[in-house]
C-alpha cells in the first residue's frame, strides 16, 4: 500500500484545507518513525516511544550477527548460499538508508522556501501533530498550494516518489533480513528431534547468537506487520467519505488506530513476544490500525479477506529479487521456496489470517450475523429477551423458534449490571453478546483487548465530547467492557495483560475529569460505577513493565517536560 492519493485542487473550496490538514498529519506520523526521529525529541507518547524503539533496536543489524562474523561458524557447504543472501541484504539495507536520507535533505535544506506561503504557514501551526522543528518547511512544502509554482511541484513529485520508494525499499529489506535469519536458523527437518548428537544446523545449535537471531526476527516479523497495518488503514480511512479525520481533534483518523495499535504492542509484547507468541504480535500489529475500517469506511470483508483481498496480497508481497535466495539448506518436499514462504516468512499464515478475520469482525458493529450465530445468541439471551431481539432485529416468533428450554446463567456482567446503558445502538452489549455467541478463544482475547484499548484512547478525549455522550461512554465502558474483563472473561489462560488495568485506570481517570466539570450530571449509578472501578484497580492483575521498557518512557516524558518548559 503507498501512501494514499490527495490530489489537491487549489481552486476547490471545500476539501483542500482538510486535504491540506491531513497531509501535514501523514507527514508528522513518518517523521515519527525510525530513522527520522531525533533521539534528543519527545514522541507523541509513550506508546509511540516504545514501538520507536524497537524500531531503532531491530532494524539494524548488530555486526556480530554479519555474515562476515558468522562465517566461520556456518558449515562449508552453507557458505555461499547465506553469503548470497547477506549481499542481498546489504544492498537493500544501503538502498533504504539512502533513501531515507535523500528525504531527510528533501525536507530540510531542498525546500523550495521561497515559494511558501501564508497558506502552508497556517496549517502547519493549526496541526494538533507533533512535528520535528527542522522538519516544518518539508511539511509546509507538502501541503502549500503549487499550481502556479513550477519548482514546488517539481519538488512535490520527487518528494512524493521517494516516499513511495521508501515504503517499498523498506517493505524488501525487512523481508530480506527476515529470510537470512530464518537460514541462519534452519535445521534438516528430517533429523530434527530423532538423534540429538547428528542434528544438522546451518549456524550451530549451541552457538551464542542463536537466542538473539531467534529474538531479532520475531520483533521483525512484527515490526513489518506493523508497517502494513498501518499503510492499509491509512488508504482506508483516507478513503472513506466522511471522517476522514477525527471528530474531537485535526487529525488524521488513522492515528487514532496507530495509538490502539501501539499501545496494544506496550501492554502485551513484553509478556507474549519473548515467549515465543510470534503470531500474536503478528495479529494486534494488524487488527489495531484497521479495527475501524469496516465500520467508517466503504471496504467490506470482502475487500479484505476475498481471494484477492488487500490484506494478504499487501502483507506477504515479495521483491521479485527475493525469489532467486530463498533455497533451503536441506532440500525436501517440505522445504521448497513456496513452502519456505508459507511456514517462515509470511506474516498471514492460515490460523493467523482466520484470528485476524474474525477479531475484525468481533470488533465491527456493522458486521453481518449468520442465522447460527443469532441462534446461539438466543438461545444465551445475556442481556435479557428484549435487548436480544432488539439488537438481533428479529421477531418474538423467531425468538421462540430459537429459544432453549433454558437461559444461558453463565455470565456474571448483567446480572450485576441489569440496567440499560445510554449507548447509541447498544454497542458495548452487541459486542458482548458476538464474543459469547462466536469463534474461537484466541479470537475473543484478542477483540476484548483491541476493544479496551480501543475504549481507553476514546476516552482521553472525553472532555471533546457533549456531556451526555461523556457519560454514555463512561458508563457502558464499565459495565459493559471492563465488567466482562473482570467478571466473566478467563484471564487464567487467556490473560488481557495491561489492556485490561489501562482501561480501568483510564475510565477511572475519566470519570473524576467528568464528575469535576459535570457535578450535576452525576447520578448514584455514576458514584456505583465509580466504586466498582476503584475496586477493580486493585483486584486487577497487572503485568510488570521490563526495566529497559521502563527505562525508555521515562526517558521520553523528560523529553517532554523539557520541550515543554523550553516552549
Amino acid at each position: 500500500m503507498t501512501e494514499p492519493e490527495l490530489n489537491i485542487d487549489d481552486d476547490s473550496s471545500g476539501r483542500d484545507e482538510e486535504d491540506a490538514m491531513l497531509k501535514a498529519g501523514y507527514a508528522g506520523i513518518l517523521h515519527q518513525r525510525y530513522p527520522f526521529h531525533p533521539t534528543d525529541t519527545a514522541s507523541f507518547n509513550d506508546e509511540n516511544s516504545y514501538v520507536l524503539s524497537l524500531e531503532k533496536e531491530y532494524l539494524d543489524i548488530p555486526p556480530n550477527l554479519e555474515f562476515g562474523r558468522l562465517f566461520n561458524s556456518i558449515p562449508e557447504e552453507h557458505r555461499s548460499r547465506l553469503k548470497d543472501i547477506w549481499k542481498l541484504v546489504e544492498n537493500n539495507y544501503f538502498e533504504y538508508l539512502e533513501i531515507c536520507e535523500d528525504l531527510e535533505q528533501k525536507w530540510t535544506t531542498g525546500v523550495p522556501i521561497d515559494q511558501l506561503g501564508e497558506f502552508s504557514e497556517r496549517i502547519v501551526k493549526d496541526s494538533k501533530i507533533m512535528m520535528i522543528p527542522e522538519l516544518k518547511n518539508g511539511v509546509r512544502a507538502i501541503v502549500e498550494k503549487s499550481s502556479e509554482k513550477r519548482e514546488l511541484r517539481t519538488w512535490k513529485r520527487e518528494e512524493k516518489a521517494l516516499r513511495k520508494s521508501l515504503y517499498d525499499v523498506t517493505k524488501k529489506y525487512i523481508v530480506s533480513l527476515r529470510l537470512y535469519y530464518e537460514m541462519l536458523l534452519e535445521s534438516n527437518p528430517e533429523k530434527r528431534g530423532e538423534d540429538k548428537e547428528n542434528e544438522d544446523y546451518v549456524l550451530p545449535k549451541d552457538h551464542q547468537d542463536r537466542d538473539e537471531i531467534v529474538e531479532r526476527n520475531r520483533y521483525l516479523r512484527y515490526i513489518d506487520a506493523a508497517h502494513q497495518g498501518i499503510a492499509i488503514g491509512k488508504a482506508a480511512h483516507h478513503g472513506q467519505e466522511k471522517g476522514r479525520m477525527r471528530k474531537t481533534e485535526k487529525l488524521p483518523y488513522i492515528i487514532h488506530g496507530m495509538d490502539v495499535s501501539h499501545a496494544t504492542s506496550l501492554d502485551v509484547l513484553p509478556y507474549t513476544l519473548d515467549r515465543g507468541m510470534a503470531n500474536l504480535a503478528v495479529i494486534i500489529a494488524l487488527v489495531g490500525p484497521i479495527h475501524d475500517v469496516i465500520e467508517d469506511t466503504d471496504l467490506k470483508m470482502e475487500d479484505l479477506f476475498g481471494s484477492q483481498g488487500y490484506l494478504k496480497r499487501l502483507t506477504d508481497a515479495y521483491d521479485s529479487s527475493l525469489d532467486p535466495k530463498i533455497k533451503s539448506g536441506f532440500p525436501t518436499p517440505d522445504t521448497t521456496r513456496d513452502k519456505i514462504k508459507e511456514k517462515v516468512l509470511n506474516l498471514l499464515k492460515p490460523d493467523v489470517f482466520k484470528i485476524v478475520q474474525e477479531v475484525l469482525r468481533l470488533v465491527s458493529h456493522n458486521s453481518q450475523w449468520t442465522d447460527q450465530e443469532k441462534a446461539k445468541a438466543v438461545q444465551q439471551s445475556i442481556p435479557g429477551k428484549e435487548t436480544t431481539m432488539k439488537i438481533l432485529g428479529i421477531t418474538p416468533e423467531k425468538y421462540k423458534g430459537w429459544k432453549a428450554d433454558k437461559p444461558d446463567r453463565s455470565n456474571n456482567t448483567f446480572f450485576e449490571f441489569p440496567e440499560e446503558t445510554e449507548e447509541k445502538e447498544n454497542k458495548s452489549t452487541a459486542f458482548l453478546m458476538r464474543i459469547n455467541a462466536m469463534h474461537g478463544v484466541e479470537s475473543r482475547q484478542v477483540a476484548l483487548i483491541i476493544k479496551l484499548e480501543d475504549r481507553a484512547n476514546n476516552i482521553l478525549s472525553l472532555d471533546k465530547m457533549k456531556p451526555e455522550k461523556q457519560r454514555s461512554m463512561l458508563r457502558s465502558t464499565t459495565s459493559r467492557v471492563i465488567a466482562w474483563a473482570m467478571l466473566d472473561h478467563d484471564n487464567k489462560n487467556y490473560p488481557l495483560y495491561n489492556a485490561l488495568p489501562r482501561c480501568i485506570d483510564t475510565t477511572l481517570k475519566g470519570y473524576e475529569k467528568f464528575m469535576a466539570s459535570n457535578p450535576e450530571a452525576i447520578t448514584d449509578l455514576d458514584r456505583r460505577y465509580i466504586a466498582e472501578l476503584e475496586q477493580w484497580q486493585i483486584d486487577v492483575k497487572r503485568f510488570v513493565v521490563p526495566s529497559k521498557i521502563i527505562a525508555v518512557l521515562k526517558r521520553n516524558r523528560e523529553l517532554k517536560s523539557k520541550e515543554s518548559q523550553a516552549a
